[in-house]
């Protein structure tokens, strides 16, 4: 899964639910062009969330991770709380995926 870390304390109630993420992961096949498009982008399920440390730590449960893939981690959850937010979303390239503990 992937641990997100905010510099402060989350909201009670947001960034709780799987419902309340958008995580897609993505390659890129270079062709010779800097606008080289994205290639198999796909939806990855977000099977739980856990909050920890204070509420500035959100542990999410995925399935199997891909190397070489892009992950965009998004935090969609529709509130005024969110909003205030910025930014949103981070980026993770994976380069290979860590082993198990």
């Amino acid at each position: 899964g992937f641990e997100v870390d905010f510099f402060e304390s989350l909201p009670e109630g947001v960034a709780v639910s799987p419902e309340h993420w958008d995580l897609q992961s993505a390659t890129r096949v270079w062709t010779g062009s800097y606008a080289t498009p994205d290639s198999e982008r796909r939806q990855v399920r977000v099977e739980s969330v856990r909050v920890s440390n204070a509420g500035r730590t959100v542990i999410l449960k995925t399935g199997v991770h891909q190397a070489g893939h892009l992950y965009e981690v998004r935090l969609s959850q529709e509130s005024e709380a969110v909003r205030q937010f910025w930014p949103v979303e981070g980026f993770y390239s994976m380069k290979r995926v860590p082993q198990a503990e």
